[in-house]
């Protein structure tokens, strides 16, 4: 029985290092994506956030994929929390806050176009860019 769990909990431990490289794959198509958006999309002064999706295929593709990531890092906590490890459950919910923050800074950025939420998407960015990283690096490690 003992074994048995253990597997079990191998086996998702090796589902949450997938998974967390996969959101590293993403994050960095993510920021290709905006950075394009944030050099060479103009958005008509005044637009709702949500509004500007069609504005350009690329910004539109950095929009959705965006949001969808942030949603996609609550079944990625679910995975951590099937390990019983504090480092990947911890370090997966940093990913999902700082995904939220960078999705938050992007609809505000659409609408007005100011540094500051430009700001709060790269370092939402980075920060999550960082926890899934080191929930690689951590989560090889035993507690």
């Amino acid at each position: 029985m003992a074994t048995d769990t253990r597997n079990r909990m191998e086996k998702a431990e090796a589902r949450v290092a997938l998974l967390s490289y996969v959101a590293l794959v993403v994050l960095g198509l993510l920021f290709v994506l905006g950075i394009y958006t944030n050099l060479y999309v103009e958005f008509s002064e005044g637009t709702s956030g949500w509004k500007v999706i069609g504005a350009s295929v690329i910004a539109t593709l950095h929009m959705s994929l965006g949001s969808v990531f942030a949603v996609a890092a609550i079944g990625l906590i679910v995975v951590a929390v099937s390990t019983h490890r504090a480092v990947w459950i911890s370090l997966t919910v940093v990913g999902l806050v700082a995904s939220i923050a960078a999705v938050y800074g992007g609809v505000n950025f659409a609408e007005n176009q100011s540094n500051g939420n430009s700001l709060l998407m790269a370092l939402g960015f980075v920060a999550a860019f960082l926890a899934y990283s080191a929930a690689i690096f951590l989560g090889q490690r035993r507690e």
